[in-house]
């Protein structure tokens, strides 16, 4: 308890350089926790459905008969029919499947008043169970019935006030109108799959948008798996199926040729994102570096002047382990008091956080994920709380007697370039952000009319 009060003490007297810290710290607490934590939240894309490995997207492209070279990139959208299909002809190596087409956007109304950024998707009855996503209320079956519809948990509390929405009329600008006939389990934001409703992708004895087999390839085709299915095997027998509804042509130089890729996998694939997911981590690694290296270097300058008052705690008969306890819990109050901080300017700067980051802080911000900024902090407390601890507890007892001076300053100053080193990179980031945003807004486009 003695080490607890001395901190306390230690900290009320240094006000000065603990405002410095806490500023410093809790800077870059906030940008290190939103920059990892959306790291982790995309590197979980997808893996929100029970056994996600097992959910494919199936997708498709072009083969050289001759040579086996294949075209340049993969189809994610194909034929309607094609999840019907497999649903009866690949049931040795499927559990289920569905289709999916979300490219409307007309406007969402209710009672008369336009709602806004509402996303939504038409489905077949296979929908829910092919994903694992839990039906709270109506029978999915009613998903064959034109103008029925399946609202989430999320947009009942926002839309109907959290009341029963059964039998609830909504419209698609004003000329369909919807019926809720259910409700399922949210969706995480951090998957292609996240819609506030959905309705029936049956319409006049075919598909909404008029898709068959050649025609219209713009739905998604997703299979679940049965459990140990190899994904080769499941492409050759995508393939054997494909021959029977939709065939190569005999005489075409090209063939077509068919991908299941595991849902997981699909975010992550794309170049720009993994680069976009780099940035973020050097640029979080870099700031929160810098915030650890000035609190680290504002405590030891405080070394000369606190020598003194050390030597004393050991004449008292401190020990080595005691001084350390009492600037590890030194480093925890200072450290609190900066998550508190931290927090004060996250949660006011909420909608600017959601803008830039494009995504809610309670979808940052999970029980799944929160072990991320509890790391952070954790590792900020260890390293901002040891390297000063252990240089002030080795402080000899004979420093009561005289003024302290360390002659060993190599050390200091390669801790001082390194932190020059990361401050002048953070700033050439944000230099250069800053010119290619001026360059992308002022620049002329060269389009004439």
């Amino acid at each position: 308890m003695k080490q607890i009060y001395y901190a306390i003490q230690s900290t009320l007297h240094g006000r000065g350089s603990n405002v410095t810290k806490v500023i410093s710290l809790s800077l870059g607490l906030t940008i290190g926790v939103l920059l990892f934590s959306q790291i982790a939240f995309e590197l979980n894309y997808e893996k929100c459905y029970p056994d996600a490995d097992r959910l494919v997207l199936v997708r498709g492209g072009g083969e050289n008969v001759k040579t086996g070279e294949k075209g340049e990139g993969y189809d994610d959208s194909l034929f309607a029919p094609m999840a019907e299909a497999f649903r009866s002809d690949l049931s040795q190596w499927i559990e289920n499947a569905t289709v999916i087409f979300n490219f409307e956007t007309l406007n969402v109304f209710k009672d008369g008043h336009k709602l806004k950024d509402v996303n939504y998707a038409y489905v077949d009855t296979c929908y829910f169970r092919t994903f694992g996503i839990k039906v709270l209320k109506g029978n999915p079956e009613e998903l064959q019935r034109a103008g029925s519809i399946f609202v989430s948990e999320t947009f009942v509390r926002d839309v109907f006030g959290g009341q029963d929405p059964v039998g609830q009329k909504l419209s698609l600008d004003k000329q369909h109108e919807l019926t809720v006939r259910g409700v399922y389990q949210d969706t995480p934001e951090n998957t292609a799959y996240h819609f506030d409703f959905v309705a029936p992708i049956y319409a006049g004895g075919g598909y909404i948008g008029g898709g068959t087999w050649g025609r219209n390839d713009i739905y998604y085709t997703i299979l679940r798996l049965r459990d140990g299915v190899d994904r080769e095997e499941i492409n050759r027998q995508i393939y054997k199926a494909m021959q029977k509804y939709y065939p190569d042509s005999a005489d075409d130089e090209w063939r077509n040729f068919y991908d299941a890729q595991p849902l997981p996998e699909i975010h992550l694939d794309d170049s720009n994102t993994r680069t976009r997911l780099y940035i973020y981590g050097f640029l979080g690694f870099a700031i929160f570096f810098v915030a650890i290296m000035n609190y680290v270097l504002v405590a030891i300058a405080t070394m000369s002047r606190r020598a003194k008052s050390i030597g004393v705690h050991k004449c008292s008969g401190a020990s080595a382990i005691n001084i350390f306890s009492m600037f590890l819990f030194e480093t925890g109050i200072v450290v609190l008091m900066s998550v508190i901080v931290a927090l004060f300017i996250i949660f006011n700067t909420k909608d600017l956080i959601e803008d830039l980051l494009s995504v809610q802080l309670s979808s940052l911000f999970t029980l799944e994920t929160l072990w991320v900024p509890m790391l952070i902090v954790f590792v900020l407390f260890i390293v901002a709380g040891v390297l000063p601890g252990r240089l002030f507890s080795r402080i000899p007892v004979t420093q009561v007697f005289r003024r302290y001076t360390d002659g060993k300053k190599g050390w200091k100053r390669s801790l001082l370039f390194v932190q020059f080193m990361g401050v002048s990179f953070v700033m050439g980031i944000l230099l250069v952000s800053l010119m290619q945003y001026h360059h992308l807004i002022n620049s002329d486009p060269q389009i004439r009319n």
